[in-house]
């Protein structure tokens, strides 16, 4: 009877109730020694950070505010406790928010307590807390998935820049840890911000939005800190899970639109489908082959070869200023392309003519920018023509419906800037933020 009960209880179970154990850790130090630097947003972010993590199901654990190193160390435990209390499959969250540092002699980083004082001495080192202590103590949660966010480095941090850096060192992968850092190894993250940070908004954010894997979540978390720091801002993660976390619940899966590429050929087509020249069509068909559209090109090809074939041999053309003539296949390109302005660009896809004017060779991949509105965004962040734009969004770009699909996604997601990763003719990568809104 006890097992019937048992399978009963299952059976009819909420999916929440089923749901693995979820718990947060949220650390604010702001009441700094004046001798440190003085915050005044940890509060706030971790006021902003546990919000959005109870909606998504985590039990806050008391949040630790001002805290010295045993509170936090202490703090850290009590979060190991209860993850191993959840059972396999549980979730841990730990976030803080405050000065840290890489002390330069030894390359070890620490979060700074709020006692610390006299920055830059033997003392004052001996007061932080070792980020390697935090991990060591997260690893004994071994059935868990950890994710640890540290919105630390502060730019208020007061330390002699000779002997310590204020970012934190790159650390070795962590297994069964993701580890997300506010700003690149060796920079600094703002403070600034009339509720929060800029990082905590953008993770608050994300944790809002709903079937989002954890590498998509912290993805768009760092496109949003791009965004609104002008670029001043990169974060970056490592990530030591071996499986894909959702964060915000998962959604229905999406049916895809028809094909891009058969959409993009249908476009093109109506361009060349009465054209007169073969040459046209022979390179749509090496464009466009393997799609429906490639296959009328194919016909239209043979009948214009057949009749040249049976005709005889015609006059040379008169010339004439009216009337239309056959563009060459880099003409079309450019004028489909020229009908797609996006976030202040015109784009095109690319030809042998425009590899060889840009200096781009045949592995380069996308599509490029051949004009851009100088009183554009996109011209502000430096987006110059000649550029190829290889992902957007993270995602691989090989066609103008690419750029079109990402951008709408990233519109309707209601981010407020897209993130594109461009190449230019020197073999140069870069990423820039460009409002979308």
């Amino acid at each position: 009877m006890m097992r019937v009960a048992i399978a009963l209880l299952l059976m009819f179970a909420s999916p929440a109730a089923l749901a693995e154990a979820r718990f947060a850790l949220l650390i604010g130090n702001q009441a700094y020694d004046a001798s440190v630097g003085v915050l005044r947003n940890p509060h706030n972010d971790i006021a902003l950070v546990g919000d959005a993590l109870a909606k998504q199901g985590f039990e806050l654990l008391p949040p630790v505010k001002d805290a010295k190193r045993s509170a936090i160390l202490g703090a850290v435990r009590e979060l190991v406790r209860r993850l191993n209390g959840g059972g396999s499959g549980s979730i841990g969250f730990l976030y803080y928010s405050g000065h840290g540092a890489a002390e330069k002699d030894t390359n070890i980083n620490y979060l700074i307590p709020v006692d610390a004082k006299e920055p830059g001495t033997t003392a004052f080192w001996d007061e932080s807390v070792k980020l390697d202590d935090v991990l060591r103590l997260l690893d004994g949660a071994r059935s868990a998935a950890k994710f640890v966010v540290f919105d630390a480095c502060r730019n208020e941090l007061q330390l002699p820049t000779k002997d310590t850096s204020k970012g934190l060192v790159p650390v070795a992968e962590q297994q069964g840890m993701f580890i997300a850092y506010a700003s690149a190894p060796g920079r600094t993250a703002s403070d600034r911000g009339e509720k929060s940070g800029p990082y905590a908004a953008a993770l608050a954010m994300e944790l809002t939005r709903p079937g989002l894997d954890h590498l998509n979540l912290f993805q768009n978390v760092k496109e949003d800190v791009l965004a609104s720091t002008g670029g001043a801002q990169q974060p970056w993660e490592s990530n030591g899970l071996g499986r894909r976390v959702y964060l915000t619940g998962t959604t229905a899966p999406v049916i895809d639109a028809p094909s891009t590429r058969t959409s993009e050929a249908e476009r093109a087509w109506r361009w060349v489908r009465d054209t007169e020249s073969q040459s046209v069509l022979e390179n749509f068909i090496k464009e466009f082959g393997n799609t429906p559209f490639g296959v009328l090109a194919s016909a239209r090809l043979e009948e214009l070869r057949r009749r040249q074939v049976i005709a005889p041999t015609p006059a040379p053309p008169k010339v004439s200023s009216v009337g239309p003539k056959n563009p060459s296949f880099e003409e079309l390109a450019a004028t489909i392309s020229g009908s797609r302005k996006l976030l202040g660009l015109s784009l095109s896809m690319l030809t042998d003519q425009l590899r060889t004017k840009h200096n781009l060779g045949k592995d380069v991949k996308g599509v490029i920018v051949l004009e851009v509105d100088p009183a554009s965004p996109a011209a502000e962040r430096g987006v110059k023509v000649g550029d190829v734009i290889v992902e957007v969004a993270q995602d691989a770009v090989t066609s103008l419906d690419d750029i079109v699909k990402s951008v709408d996604k990233v519109k309707k997601a209601g981010r407020k800037a897209v993130l594109l990763r461009l190449e230019d003719g020197k073999g140069g990568l870069r990423f820039v933020a460009v409002p979308v809104q």
